[in-house]
C-alpha cells in the first residue's frame, strides 16, 4: 500500500498512552429434565473502560518531505496538519444471557433450540477526527438445529437455522488517514447451514458443507463514502461486507496403507462462494465476483507416526481474489488472498 505521509501522535509530556480495563462475572447451569431433555441457562455481566491521554499529532505529506523521518509533533512545515486533543475516556457495561434446550430423539439423533445475546465493547475514535466514540455492538441470536451421529453408520450430519438481530453494529473505515469506527443502527442476518461426513469405506472420507446467508442492514443512515466524498442518506437494505449468499466446500481423501506400515493420503478440497461486497455502500467497485478455489495435498505418515511429510498446492486455479477494501485520501485500496501457493512440510515428533 502506498504511504501518503508521515504521521506522529505524541502525548503531552511523553508517548501516547491509553488504558483499557475490562472485567466480568458469569455463570452457567445445565439441568437434566429427563434422560432425553436437558436445559441450559447462563448469564454474564461485563464492564469495560477505555481512557486516552491528551495528545498532539502531526501529518506531513511525503511528497514534500521524502527523506525526513518525523520524530514527533514538533516537526511542522508547509503542507503539514497539526491536531491537539484533550484527555478522553468512556465506559460500557452489559448483561448478556443464554437459554438452550437439547432433546435426544434417539441415541444418535439430537435436536436443540436456543436464544443467546452478545456484546462487543465500544471504543475511542481518534481525537483529531472529531467523531464521537463508538457504541457497543449488541446481538440477539436465535438458533435451532439437528445433529445425527449414529454409532453404527458411516455418516455424520448436522444442520442449523438461525436469525441474528444486531443493534449498533460496528463498521470500520478511514477519514483522511485515521481509522474510524462508527455504528450503523441495525442489521439482520438469517440463514442455514448443513455439514456432513461420509465414510463409504474405512479408507475413504468425504466431507463438506453448504451455507445460505442473508445479511442486510435494517437501518443505516448517513453512510460516508470517503473515496468519493459522498454521504448516502440511507443504505438500509444493503448487504453487509464479506457476506456471500452461498458458500460450499467438498473434501475427499483416501488412505493408502503401505507395506512398511506407513500411510499415504492424497486429499482434494474444492470451495465455491457467490458474489459478495467489500464495503457497506455496495458500489460496483466493491463487488467480488463468485469464485472457486481448489487445494490439493499429499501426505505421508511413517510407521509409528514419528515423522511425516506433506506436499501441497493451494489455490490451484491461481485466482486473484480481493478480501478487503478501504478508502483513504480519496484512494481505494484492496488486499488479496494469496495466489497459487505450493510447498513441502516435514515434521518429526519426539
Amino acid at each position: 500500500m502506498p504511504v501518503f505521509g508521515l504521521f506522529s501522535d505524541t502525548a503531552v509530556g511523553g508517548l501516547t498512552h491509553g488504558d483499557v480495563e475490562s472485567w466480568g462475572v458469569f455463570d452457567q447451569v445445565r439441568f437434566a429434565v429427563s434422560e432425553r431433555l436437558g436445559l441450559t441457562a447462563g448469564v454474564r455481566y461485563s464492564d469495560e473502560r477505555s481512557a486516552r491521554d491528551a495528545s498532539a499529532s502531526s501529518f506531513c505529506p511525503l511528497a514534500m518531505y521524502p527523506d525526513i523521518p518525523l520524530a514527533g509533533p514538533d516537526f511542522f512545515g508547509p503542507g503539514c496538519v497539526r491536531n491537539t486533543s484533550s484527555p478522553a475516556g468512556d465506559s460500557w457495561d452489559s448483561l448478556t444471557w443464554k437459554a438452550n434446550a437439547e432433546f435426544a430423539v434417539s441415541p444418535g439423533l439430537f435436536t436443540y433450540a436456543g436464544v443467546t445475546t452478545g456484546f462487543k465493547s465500544g471504543g475511542l475514535n481518534p481525537a483529531s477526527i472529531g467523531i464521537p466514540n463508538y457504541s457497543p455492538e449488541k446481538v440477539m441470536n436465535y438458533e435451532t438445529g439437528v445433529k445425527y451421529f449414529p454409532a453404527d453408520a458411516p455418516v455424520n450430519i448436522s444442520a442449523a437455522l438461525y436469525y441474528m438481530d444486531y443493534s449498533d453494529i460496528q463498521g470500520y473505515g478511514f477519514i483522511g488517514v485515521q481509522g474510524v469506527t462508527t455504528n450503523a443502527s441495525g442489521a439482520a442476518i438469517y440463514g442455514g447451514e448443513f455439514e456432513g461426513q461420509w465414510r463409504p469405506t474405512k479408507r475413504d472420507r468425504l466431507t463438506g458443507f453448504l451455507t445460505y446467508t442473508h445479511a442486510t442492514y435494517t437501518k443505516y443512515l448517513n453512510a460516508v463514502d470517503q473515496q468519493l466524498n459522498v454521504i448516502y442518506p440511507d443504505i438500509s437494505g444493503n448487504t453487509l461486507p464479506h457476506a456471500p449468499r452461498l458458500t460450499m466446500r467438498l473434501d475427499y481423501a483416501h488412505d493408502f496403507r503401505l507395506a512398511n506400515g506407513g500411510t499415504f493420503t492424497p486429499k482434494i478440497s474444492a470451495y465455491w462462494q457467490s458474489k459478495s461486497y467489500l464495503r457497506d455502500v455496495n458500489l460496483p467497485i466493491d463487488e467480488v465476483d463468485a469464485y472457486a478455489k481448489t487445494n490439493f495435498n499429499l501426505a505421508y505418515e511413517a510407521p509409528g507416526a514419528k515423522w511425516s511429510a506433506q506436499a501441497f498446492v493451494y489455490n490451484l486455479e491461481d485466482r486473484r481474489v480481493r478480501n478487503y477494501a478501504l478508502t483513504a485520501l480519496g484512494h481505494y485500496f484492496s488486499d488479496y488472498d494469496p495466489p497459487r501457493t505450493y510447498g513441502v512440510r516435514i515434521a518429526y515428533r519426539y
